[in-house]
């Protein structure tokens, strides 16, 4: 113990640069609790079993109505903003944003953690990866 306490106190640039990185490495994991930017569908499936997730789907209607998740509520992406507060309250509700997949969703998720929504995620490859994996759809309006 003697020895590591001497190499702290010699090194003391390297000890402190190292509690520097160890601080931002910790700041950075803490910010993506609570669903990572990213879930793959599994994933998803666990946030809706067991976290009562919501699902947003941002894609148009006419798409939505092709298929869907089971229980998602369809926003488009331009509305969401504006329609999340009305229909989601409770600001620490995990949420997933689905898109076709080839939207950018991002800037989105960004702008519901600076209105507070801090469980924001985005199902990873859209609804195309979901459709893969053979995870079921339904049809209709929701």
């Amino acid at each position: 113990m003697h020895n590591f306490v001497s190499f702290l106190m010699e090194h003391w640039t390297l000890s402190l640069l190292f509690l520097i990185l160890l601080v931002a490495f910790v700041y950075i994991e803490s910010q993506s609790s609570g669903g990572g930017l990213n879930v793959s569908p599994t994933e998803a499936i666990n946030l809706m079993n067991n976290h009562s997730a919501t699902i947003i789907d941002v894609r148009d209607v006419s798409a939505f109505q092709a298929g869907h998740l089971i229980n998602a509520k369809s926003i488009p992406e331009s509305q969401v903003l504006s329609d999340i507060p009305l229909r989601i309250k409770n600001k620490s509700q995990t949420i997933i944003l689905v898109s076709s997949g080839k939207n950018q969703l991002l800037k989105l998720v960004q702008s519901l953690k600076k209105v507070g929504y801090d469980k924001v995620s985005i199902l990873s490859g859209g609804i195309e990866e979901w459709k893969r994996q053979d995870f079921p759809l339904v049809s209709g309006k929701k």
